[in-house]
């Protein structure tokens, strides 16, 4: 029980590493995108 615990945090936080990561080249690309419509 303990052991399927450990594994369910580690994957959701793995989960969320990569998320924050495609959320970060996303908004990465827009402010790119932004800022050469500006110029």
């Amino acid at each position: 029980m303990l052991n399927y615990e450990v594994r369910k945090k580690f994957f959701l936080r793995q989960n969320l590493i990569r998320n924050n990561k495609v959320i970060c080249s996303h908004v990465f690309q827009a402010n790119r995108y932004l800022n050469y419509e500006k110029y």
